[in-house]
């Protein structure tokens, strides 16, 4: 019967798409009614070439604070400059003033990672800025600075959805109908990945390891001894060098040492 046909068919399709039936099906095109919005999304790229082109222009400022309770020490990112230094600098590695700008161009970001602008940005992708402390807080506070680094964490080569994107609706209503726009964007994601370790003498400390030190060396000498004469196959021609047998005199050997000393006298 017609039922049992749109019923095979429908449980036919159900088996391949899982979105909401309505269950009215046209059995000469063998199609049946959903439930969803219309169109359909068309997933693909309708240019070849990224079309923000001059994002890799565009600047980033990195505001970056740590502490280390431990030593009460506190710090950021951004120097004690004037204004006018902010407002002009570029971070540079290679300049010791510029390596102290807390700004970044995207471009540059993305160079130090070893790609370029157009090949991450028409895909899209996740990049780690990675900013690493290390401070010896005996010195002057100018040497405790943040040491940058850049790196790709998604990676380029693979076929199935490459890149980063993420899908955002504006829901809006037209005559009582309901309309939602999707839009699919593709950019560049960054990471913030902070870590560091600080150090400062204190005597203590000192104190500590060095009388632990002792200890273990005292101890790690029995423990040696230990197994030398007991464990060994060469245990008693060591114990014959390190210990000295003395044996009692008898009476005869007292008298003669007696003699021999009223004789000296």
């Amino acid at each position: 019967t017609l039922s049992s046909r749109r019923l095979d068919l429908i449980q036919k399709i159900n088996s391949i798409d899982a979105r909401i039936r309505t269950g009215k099906c046209d059995l000469s095109t063998k199609t049946c009614e959903i439930y969803a919005w219309c169109p359909i999304e068309v997933d693909h790229l309708k240019y070849s070439y990224p079309i923000l082109q001059d994002a890799k222009n565009f600047t980033l400022l990195i505001k970056n604070s740590i502490q280390f309770p431990k030593f009460k020490y506190r710090k950021r990112n951004i120097a004690n400059v004037s204004s006018d230094f902010l407002k002009s600098c570029r971070y540079n590695p290679n300049n010791p003033m510029s390596k102290l700008c807390p700004i970044f161009t995207i471009d540059s970001i993305i160079n130090a990672t070893g790609y370029s602008f157009d090949s991450i940005a028409y895909l899209g992708g996740v990049v780690a800025i990675v900013i690493q402390w290390n401070c010896n807080l005996d010195f002057d506070d100018n040497t405790c600075l943040p040491q940058y680094s850049f790196q790709r964490l998604d990676n380029p080569n693979v076929t199935l959805s490459p890149g980063y994107n993420f899908r955002f609706p504006i829901y809006y209503q037209i005559d009582n109908l309901q309309y939602r726009t999707l839009t699919k964007a593709y950019g560049i994601r960054f990471i913030f990945i902070v870590f560091g370790q600080a150090g400062k003498f204190n005597v203590v400390p000192l104190l500590l390891n060095l009388g632990s030190g002792l200890a273990l060396l005292s101890v790690a000498t029995v423990l040696c001894d230990v197994i030398v004469l007991y464990f060994i196959r060469g245990r008693m021609y060591y114990y014959g060098h390190k210990y000295e047998i003395v044996e009692e005199a008898d009476e005869e050997s007292e008298l003669f040492i007696q003699h021999a000393e009223s004789k000296s006298h």
